[in-house]
């Protein structure tokens, strides 16, 4: 039962044998615990990352939790580093959640904690295929409000009705990010977009978007 239950594959059985864990495929989610009806499965601890914090600038600082190489306990490192730094929730104005991409259990916690939830897709059948499977669990979640960043727009070949049409059908508010060398421009230099080309559309796009957030919020 154990075995058929683990989504990660992290468990294997092998007929006239125990069961083997893989701990390198484990990400720690406890279900096997939960089915197993003899109670066989013991918890153990797992040194699978760390938490740091960091002073930015004056008035912003950072909570980073990082996973060790090789390391795919993903949902436990996010929701250890969120309810660490919840704690310190109450001593700032604004708390920005940056979580991995895609629809895993770790995003689902990462929306528990969230008034607002900001989406980043692009206008491409791939971009729109995982943002449909997002705003799937945004709506099972039943937290908070979603705004949408349309990155790189303008690409040829983009699906940029198809997916405006969505967005539309969900009644999700969302801004375009055209695309903009500037933005590569900005990466390699080590620099921020809106400080080192703030009349780029790219930095108009994304101050018009950071607005809009704030009235949200506000």
């Amino acid at each position: 039962l154990c075995v058929q239950s683990c989504h990660q594959h992290a468990l294997m059985l092998i007929p006239g044998k125990k069961i083997l864990l893989m701990p390198e495929l484990c990400e720690g989610c406890g279900v096997c615990r939960l089915v197993c009806p003899f109670q066989a499965i013991d918890a153990g601890w797992v040194e699978a990352g760390y938490i740091e914090e960091h002073n930015v600038m004056d008035g912003l600082d950072a909570v980073v939790g990082e996973l060790k190489p090789t390391t795919r306990r993903t949902p436990v490192m996010i929701l250890k580093t969120l309810r660490y730094a919840e704690k310190k929730f109450r001593d700032y104005d604004y708390v920005v959640i940056d979580s991995p991409p895609g629809t895993g259990s770790g995003i689902y916690a990462v929306m528990s904690f969230s008034d607002l939830i900001v989406a980043v897709t692009e206008p491409t059948r791939l971009g729109l295929t995982d943002f449909m499977k997002l705003y799937k669990l945004y709506e099972k979640a039943g937290v908070g409000e979603m705004l949408v960043i349309v990155n790189k727009s303008g690409l040829r070949g983009e699906m940029r009705d198809e997916v405006e049409r969505h967005l539309r059908e969900v009644g999700v508010d969302w801004i375009e990010v055209p695309y903009d060398e500037k933005v590569v421009r900005s990466y390699v230099e080590g620099s921020i977009l809106i400080e080192s080309y703030p009349e780029s559309p790219a930095a108009e796009a994304l101050k018009a978007f950071i607005e809009k957030i704030l009235e949200k919020l506000s």
